[in-house]
């Protein structure tokens, strides 16, 4: 085990690597070669006890890795990788159900997932995501999440019965391979709402594509982010999304709220307060 630490002086700043053959408590690692695990579900698996005064980390090494089976998170144990790109996990998830095991990541509440790529790529069944999060609390944080497939609904992210997790510095993709919708981060019921902020969403190539989609009365909150897609930056159908300092890049529609102030079009071109909503006698 290595452990770094900095010196600093008014003229330089110095570091030192010090080994130590102590492990760090709490904190497991998976990696290629040298780490605790190779399997990322296998390490998940081995932490018992983990609790708001006893929060465990994973650490995720450099490399691509391929679950089995859906990784399923634990409540107060976060994961981290080594970057995204760096770190990628990927596999082929879909299920019939939206409720069901279609992601290749399912978070877990009080966790943070963050630095690392999660990908679906999935030819099958109605639903496909890259990370789901069900009736959960959570962070996530530094992560491109990026889901390829020709199921009826492809989304990156899905974020349903949410309880306020926050987003933030995430990219989405969603792209289709056939002419079901693609949706960058679909929000079902959060009455406890969503939170988005530095997120760069993109959906394409499908029947019906979607950067933001809302759903069941969610209640989403966007601060300096990029919403983009071929037909709709946003989507409401219902609930309601309040987006400052933002770019919608194409049209909004949805019979829900949706707000805009500081807003414009990816063009420079204001957005006006309604987000030029086409329901609401917009574009």
């Amino acid at each position: 085990m290595l452990v770094a630490l900095m010196l600093t002086s008014p003229v330089r700043a110095d570091f030192y690597v010090i080994p130590v053959s102590k492990k760090v408590k709490n904190v497991v690692t998976v990696a290629k070669s040298g780490g605790d695990y190779t399997d990322i579900q296998q390490a998940i698996d081995s932490i018992s006890g983990a609790s708001e005064s006893n929060p465990y980390l994973i650490y995720i090494g450099p490399g691509t890795y391929y679950p089995g089976n859906q990784i399923v998170m634990k409540p107060y144990v976060s994961m981290s990788g080594s970057g995204e790109g760096v770190t990628i996990v990927t596999g082929t998830k879909s299920d019939e159900s939206s409720f069901g095991a279609h992601s290749i990541i399912k978070g877990a509440s009080n966790t943070t997932l963050s630095h690392l790529t999660v990908q679906n790529f999935d030819v099958n069944n109605n639903f496909s995501s890259a990370l789901f999060l069900n009736g959960i609390n959570m962070q996530v944080k530094n992560v491109f999440a990026k889901v390829i497939g020709t199921c009826s609904t492809n989304a990156a992210i899905l974020a349903m019965d949410d309880a306020g997790s926050k987003f933030e510095n995430v990219t989405t993709e969603a792209i289709g391979m056939n002419d079901g919708s693609n949706i960058g981060l679909y929000v079902i019921q959060a009455d406890n709402g969503v939170y988005l902020e530095n997120v760069t969403l993109y959906a394409a190539n499908g029947s019906s594509n979607y950067g933001l989609k809302g759903d069941s009365d969610a209640k989403i909150i966007v601060r300096r982010s990029t919403l983009d897609a071929e037909d709709y930056g946003v989507n409401m159908t219902s609930g309601s999304a309040y987006i400052s300092q933002s770019s919608i890049v194409r049209r909004v529609t949805g019979a829900g709220t949706i707000k805009c102030a500081a807003c414009d079009d990816g063009s420079g071109n204001e957005v006006e307060v309604t987000c030029n909503n086409e329901v609401n006698g917009g574009l």
